[in-house]
């Protein structure tokens, strides 16, 4: 099938173009950054020696940019020997676990699992502010000092934002790792759902004063938080005729008694989304008769928030469609915590 169609490959290092490519990253990092000519230089007696670590480097990439990047940065910075190179494991995993013994030996790994959870569970962008805050919901004790010190172990593994001062994990593939008990083995391994309690519990102590959307971000991880719990429920297969409350009852409780506005959250969207249907409608004047004599207004409901993500899509405003597409998943996802075990 499709036999005349060419295989495009990135990351094979046998075809000339990739092992080029991977030739170019190197020389034009070397040529760019001062400290990395500085490391390569006082690494090596002989300028012989670096080379044959670099191409060594080049190999054991295997073509993937991300492995080098990664390699480079910790030799600019001093974290990385040359002569190092030959222990690191030629695979992404493996060099990811080899970062991770290197940077959190001992028990230093504890003291920032549930930072690596939060971020894992955020949807939005997490302050330094809001860590701290949300590291303060399990470990009430801890000083600014101490997080700070704690900030300082993962400066190899996370990224700020410089305009918005967001916190992230360098790259999506470590995020992935860090959850996959296969690579990353027992020690290193974090739990998302710890990460949506902490934020659940960050939004539950400052409910009063959430905007809506911050409102759908607690209802987003109190949600997430109650399907971890249920799927560990099951798992134990306890006799469960002896509960009052359910689990699904008990959050929604939870989420009520916090003091969050749900009704006016629900409303601001519900107004948001008026206001886009009536600017959908002046934009097909034409189709908006058709429009009314189809199904029921529940159909037509339930397709407004589509239809007016594909206008803005077509209109070419990117930005704006991104944004409306996370309000209708939240707004479905907000809709599904509180009455969906109730229809």
């Amino acid at each position: 099938m499709f036999t005349g169609f060419r295989k495009i490959s990135l990351d094979e290092l046998q075809r000339a173009h990739v092992a080029a490519d991977v030739q170019r990253y190197v020389l034009a990092r070397l040529d760019a950054e001062h400290r990395l000519r500085a490391r390569v230089s006082s690494d090596s007696a002989a300028a012989a020696a670096a080379a044959a670590a670099l191409d060594h480097l080049r190999i054991k990439s295997d073509g993937c940019l991300l492995y080098l990047e990664k390699v480079l940065d910790g030799v600019a910075d001093g974290f990385i020997a040359l002569r190092e190179i030959r222990e690191i494991p030629g695979t992404l995993n493996g060099l990811y676990l080899w970062l991770a013994q290197r940077l959190f030996h001992g028990r230093r790994f504890t003291k920032v699992r549930l930072l690596l959870d939060v971020l894992l569970a955020a949807r939005c962008g997490v302050t330094e502010e809001m860590l701290y805050k949300c590291l303060l919901t399990k470990e009430y004790s801890v000083t600014r000092e101490d997080f700070n010190r704690r900030l300082h172990l993962l400066r190899r593994i996370l990224v700020m934002e410089r305009s918005t001062g967001y916190l992230s994990i360098f790259h999506h593939s470590f995020a992935k790792w860090l959850v996959d008990v296969k690579h990353c083995t027992r020690r290193y391994l974090c739990c998302p759902a710890d990460g949506h309690a902490a934020l659940a519990m960050y939004y539950t102590l400052d409910a009063k004063r959430l905007s809506a959307l911050e409102i759908h971000n607690y209802i987003f991880h109190m949600t997430n938080l109650e399907q971890h719990l249920m799927t560990q429920k099951k798992s134990k297969n306890n006799d469960q005729s002896d509960e009052t409350v359910d689990l699904h009852t008990l959050f929604l409780l939870w989420v009520l008694d916090s003091g969050c506005d749900v009704e006016a959250a629900l409303k601001r969207e519900s107004d948001t989304i008026k206001q886009l249907e009536a600017f959908e409608a002046q934009k097909d004047d034409g189709k908006s008769e058709e429009k009314e004599a189809d199904a029921d207004s529940e159909g037509k409901e339930s397709l407004s928030g589509t239809t007016i993500i594909i206008v803005i899509c077509v209109s070419g405003n990117k930005h704006t469609a991104h944004l409306m597409i996370n309000c209708y998943r939240s707004h479905i996802a907000f809709h599904l915590a509180l009455y969906g075990k109730f229809l």
